[in-house]
């Protein structure tokens, strides 16, 4: 009787409560964002190194997911494999395969749906059609148009915008989605991008209309648009998301990374629905694993399920393993590819790049500026974007390797094993600013083991930290220079927070990787290419690399050794009566002299130089002191004179030099006795020895001088040229006698013209005139053209010699280059320094000279070029027209300290800084100048820093007296040239090449060139006519920046 009841009441339940409904259990495996790892990977996503397989600590790989995902399949548990895009890019192996080796391997993996992800773009909708094709799963997107891309359209495998697929007797309908960003970060052609959300509705109400009640949003736009669209999209169930790489978890995290939220995340819509939404981070490190049980309605009942790490104990499918083997051969080829060489071990150590500047670092961030530097055709200055960004964290490990041994792909694939994009975005420097402080906000002073994937190398930017600051305050404001790039000269200024500035980024950095979420609304620019690509570009190019620590980063640390810690917050066809001799007539020495002077068909009058120890140049019979013409029945008298500089800023070989005055006085009183009264003083010693003459010595009438380029001019200037006097300029004797002084600037530009007129005695009573500017409408004397026709072949054969290009202007001007760093010095002195590391193949670091100094007084012209016009040889031999050979000599530290304080001897600096020839430029030195300070006492000793060379990473080090350097400079400053006697009786060796020379290999293997003002020479001192923006008190600055930090830390 009591069973009967209970059967009756059960029946009687059923009816009274109604049908009962009935629950179904799906289970789903998913992933994204696989990007191509075939094989199993490192802890952290890299190839998996021996080292890493024999520690346990190999990850994920496509063997290990066809496992887990056919134990899914095979259970008595329904199950979907799902996968939300981003499965092409981020190997060698889909840089050597493309689109093959992801079609082949999803089809042996079996997703029952795919989403496209925005990589699968990348090369094209040409580059997608054939994996479409090709697949064996739908692929489903809803949100794109692809009318105006018919093959892609015409793709069998593209199912329009969802798929249905039959579990266990149920209707599970799949709707896909990918990124609008895809148009500005891949390459998707005439693809039309839709909003997400309206497209994944209207989707839904189609599914609805086929009685489709589980509905599954798959796709490829991230984390916070996977929300979004369960929050807004009614109908969905459950969305599987990409993109973002985000990694949820429920509990204790497995590994490495941490949970961005919880696995699955709940969102509660409006109507009080819930929805979920997973991800499963990235690169197959983990399989996401979801149990979803529905109610008869399609509602979600119940939900539970984290995320599988895919450890080294998972077996590897077989099938996977032998495929792989099919197509590793051809890969491997590819990696062993060479790239170029270095000189040096480029260092990316942990604990070096990811606290601070490592030469690795700067190689990438180096690279990808040139590489946009190359690619710009701008109008305006030398690139569109002088800055570059790059996240430590992307940097995997080093490339050390000895000089003979080449660097391969698969070394570069190491060190950036994310295929990462590069790109470009335009952000304020208050962003930038934003960007530096949150590459600093995790480090802790003095704690050396604190490391941070974070912290940020760039180019074209320098920046101090302050650690002991609070986190957001870090980045000492007035220390952060950036490149220019609308510029012709690249140079440092200050960063201005208001202004907009063009920066290179990875689209890793773009995305908000590593927690740079101030880029999140920002337009960025692919340059469709990756890091590692232009990384190999790079070194095939500058090979060999010998890339160093260049203080882009400085931070204030605060230790015992204080001054440690301060080391860088820092012819003769022409009619001519007499002339004289210029310096630069003995340029090839006597011996290029001689045959000149015997050549001449004109008198030359030198008459303060002792010929005694030159012989030949002593028979030349047109060589004398003064000469007397004939002119209109008066005879006057023509004095010679130059410049006893030439000694050390020429090569006159024995010829003795006396001094201009003293010289003129004997001669004039030969001419007196000669009964000689109108005498001219006709020289080549600069206006103020002009002057000097004009006023010292009685007798003379007019002195004309040169050297000095002095233009002098009265009244409105006619051109260019500003005149530094009046024309005479009109100087009085002590006995209140007049002398005139003249110049008429140089390169045949102006002809001086002066009418004077001579009383009986030959005194002048009148003076009038100015130089003519020589200019078109003068016509052209047929005579002398055809001539030089006779001449013009060689020339021309010489002109057309095409070197390469320079993105900018190579600034040779000799009011900047002699008196501070100028860009043209920089190239010739690294183009020295980089010729002679590439001979170098000694046992000790990556150079036996690291240092390269020339006088400024060689370089005698700038190179002015459009970027479309070739820099020639005849360029190169106009900046450099000495052939001057290059050598190398041994100079101890106190040596390097002499020449400098020679460098600045002549400088001085009131209102406007006089310049002088002997003023050195250089590379691996830094210096700063106080020209206050007395001459001999002008180098601020703690400054002075020298790259080393015995060393595996070039980092600059302070110079010590007593060590020895070699260092590359030229043979006439070798042999004293400018005065540099601290050099003349060191031993040296000969090279065997010219300046020229080098600078011409230069061209041709790093061209486009694009030297910058790098802040090696700075000045500390009041200077008016110094703009701010130079930024010549640089390293001054954040010295005193780090004493005031370190007196405020001890109180």
């Amino acid at each position: 009787m009591f069973v009967g009841f209970f059967v009756w009441f059960s029946i009687f339940l059923s009816v009274s409560a109604g049908p009962v409904k009935q629950e179904w259990k799906l289970h789903i495996v998913h992933t994204n964002d696989m990007h191509s790892r075939f094989e199993e990977t490192s802890a952290l996503s890299t190839r998996c190194m021996p080292k890493d397989r024999e520690s346990g600590h190999c990850y994920g790989g496509f063997a290990r997911l066809a496992t887990l995902v056919r134990k899914a399949k095979n259970s008595s548990t329904p199950t979907l494999f799902l996968n939300a895009g981003d499965t092409y890019q981020g190997s060698v192996y889909y840089t050597v395969h493309k689109w093959k080796i992801v079609a082949k391997f999803l089809n042996l993996l079996m997703p029952d749906a795919i989403s496209l992800g925005n990589h699968e773009f990348d090369d094209g909708p040409e580059g997608l059609v054939p994996f479409v094709n090709a697949a064996e799963f739908p692929i489903v997107t809803s949100n794109i148009d692809l009318t105006e891309e018919p093959e892609l359209a015409a793709a069998t495998n593209l199912i329009n915008n969802s798929t249905i697929l039959e579990v266990d007797g149920k209707r599970v309908g799949i709707i896909g989605y990918l990124t609008p960003e895809t148009k500005v970060i891949s390459s998707p052609g005439k693809v039309v991008f839709l909003d997400e959300v309206q497209s994944i509705r209207r989707e839904v109400e189609k599914l609805r209309a086929k009685n489709v009640t589980i509905i599954i949003a798959l796709g490829h736009s991230g984390f916070d648009i996977d929300k979004k669209i369960a929050a807004e999209v009614d109908g969905v169930d459950l969305v599987i998301g990409g993109h973002t790489n985000t990694f949820l978890y429920t509990g204790r995290k497995p590994d490495l990374e941490a949970p961005e939220g919880l696995y699955p995340t709940e969102v509660i819509q409006k109507n009080g629905r819930k929805v979920y939404v997973v991800q499963a981070y990235a690169y197959t490190k983990y399989l996401g694993n979801l149990s979803v049980t529905f109610d008869a309605d399609g509602e979600v009942t119940n939900i539970i399920g984290n995320p599988i790490l895919v450890t080294n104990d998972i077996e590897q499918a077989s099938d996977i393993i032998q495929e792989l083997e099919l197509w590793k051969k051809e890969t491997e080829n590819f990696t062993r590819m060479e790239v170029g060489f270095s000189k040096v071990l480029l260092d990316g150590n942990d604990k070096n790049c990811r606290r601070g500047e490592c030469n690795l670092g700067n190689v990438v961030v180096d690279a990808m500026v040139e590489y946009n530097a190359r690619e710009y055709a701008g109008l305006e200055g030398w690139t569109d974007a002088a800055v570059a960004i790059h996240n430590s964290g992307s940097v995997r490990t080093s490339i050390n390797k000895s000089p003979d041994a080449p660097i391969t792909v698969s070394d570069i694939i190491a060190v950036l094993p994310f295929n990462n994009a590069v790109g470009k975005i335009q952000v304020t420097g208050k962003i930038i600013i934003d960007m530096l402080e949150h590459s600093v906000h995790t480090l802790e002073p003095n704690d050396t083991s604190n490391l941070s994937g974070r912290f940020l190398h760039f180019s074209g930017l320098q920046v101090v930290y302050n650690l002991f600051k609070p986190r957001g305050s870090r980045v000492v404001r007035n220390s952060v220079l950036i490149r220019c790039s609308k510029c012709r000269i690249p140079q440092y200024y200050k960063l201005q927070e208001d202004e907009t500035y063009t920066v290179l980024i990875t689209d890793f950095i773009y995305h908000g990787g590593d927690g740079y979420d101030m880029l999140d609304k920002l337009t960025w620019e692919p340059l469709g290419v990756t890091t590692d690509q232009i990384l190999v570009d790079y070194i095939k190019r500058r090979s060999p690399i010998h890339a160093g620590v260049e203080w882009r980063i400085s931070f204030i640390e605060l230790s015992e050794n204080l001054s440690g810690s301060a080391h860088r917050i820092y012819t003769q066809k022409m009619l001519i009566l007499p002339i004289s001799l210029g310096n630069h007539e003995f340029d090839d020495g006597p011996e290029g002299l001689v045959p000149f002077v015997n050549a001449a068909e004109f008198p030359i009058v030198t008459s303060n130089i002792d010929l005694t120890g030159e012989p030949e140049l002593a028979a030349a019979t047109n060589l004398i002191n003064s000469t007397v013409l004939e002119v209109d029945g008066k005879r006057v008298g023509i004095i010679g004179y130059l410049t006893p500089e030439t000694k050390v800023i020429s090569s006159p070989g024995k010829v003795v030099f006396l001094d201009e005055v003293q010289s003129i006085r004997r001669e004039v009183d030969k001419l007196r006795a000669n009964n000689v009264t109108i005498i001219i003083a006709l020289g080549h010693s600069g206006f103020d020895i002009d002057k000097k003459i004009a006023t010292e010595v009685d007798g003379v009438d007019l002195v004309i001088g040169g050297h000095t380029n002095t233009f002098l001019f009265t009244g409105i200037k006619p051109d260019l040229e500003a005149p530094e006097g009046l024309y005479p300029t009109e100087v009085i004797q002590e006995n209140g006698r007049k002398v005139y002084v003249v110049q008429a600037y140089a390169y045949t530009k102006y002809l001086g013209n002066l009418s004077v007129t001579f009383d009986a005695d030959g005194e002048v009573t009148n003076i009038i005139g100015n130089p003519i500017l020589v200019t078109n409408d003068i016509e052209q004397a047929s005579d002398i053209l055809q001539e030089l026709e006779a001449w013009r072949p060689n020339s021309d054969m010489l002109s057309n010699i095409s070197l390469g290009f320079t993105k900018v202007f190579l600034d040779g001007d000799k009011k900047r280059c002699r008196s501070r760093e100028c860009n043209l010095g920089n190239l010739i002195t690294e183009a020295m320094v980089d010729y002679n590391a590439k001979q170098y193949f000694g046992p000790f670091g990556w150079t036996d000279s690291s240092i390269a100094v020339i006088n400024s007084g060689v370089i005698r012209k700038s190179i002015n070029k459009a970027l479309d016009n070739p820099v020639t040889m005849k360029d190169v031999l106009d900046v450099l027209p000495f052939c001057h050979s290059m050598v190398k000599v041994q100079l101890t530290g106190s040596g390097i300290f002499e020449m400098l304080e020679h460098s600045v001897d002549g400088l001085v600096c009131t209102k406007v800084c006089l310049i002088t020839g002997r003023f050195l430029q250089f590379s691996g030195l830094t210096v700063i100048y106080n020209i206050s300070q007395p001459r001999g006492s002008r180098v601020v000793r703690d400054s002075v820093f020298v790259l080393c060379s015995n060393c595996r990473t070039p980092a600059y080090e302070v110079v010590e007296s007593n060590k020895t350097y070699t260092i590359l400079t030229t043979d006439y400053l070798q042999s004293g040239g400018d005065g540099y006697k601290m050099l003349k009786n060191l031993t040296w060796i000969n090279t065997g090449t010219t300046m020229d020379q080098i600078i011409a290999n230069y061209l041709v293997t790093k061209s486009p060139v694009y030297p910058i003002i790098n802040n090696k020479i700075m000045f500390f001192v009041n200077e008016p006519n110094r703009s701010s923006s130079n930024l010549h008190n640089y390293r001054l600055i954040v010295s005193l920046l780090i004493i005031i930090a370190y007196m405020t830390n001890c109180k």
